[in-house]
């Protein structure tokens, strides 16, 4: 059996359009926030997990770094863990 830190975090939605995906991508791996799904159409919705005490600063960076050109999203609040290197959400 496995211990995992229970920690809490948010589920959130950013969507953007093609030419900002590679900032938004950029944005996200320099912050160490998964993205844990991703939705192509007209544009391009990613569903990512933040430690609920870092969801202010995330979104602050999004929006700034893609100067007002995402929309984000919250879907909702999750304890999570990390085992082995793969997010579990509980």
């Amino acid at each position: 059996s496995t211990i995992i830190d229970k920690k809490e975090g948010v589920r959130l939605t950013v969507g953007t359009d093609y030419t900002g995906l590679g900032k938004v991508q950029y944005i996200l791996a320099e912050a160490e926030l998964p993205i844990l799904d991703s939705e192509y159409g007209e544009g391009v919705d990613l569903t990512i997990l933040v430690p609920f005490d870092q969801a202010g600063a995330a979104e602050k960076k999004l929006i700034e770094g893609t100067n007002g050109r995402c929309r984000i999203e919250k879907l909702d609040e999750v304890y999570f863990g990390i085992d082995d290197g793969k997010i579990i959400l509980l």
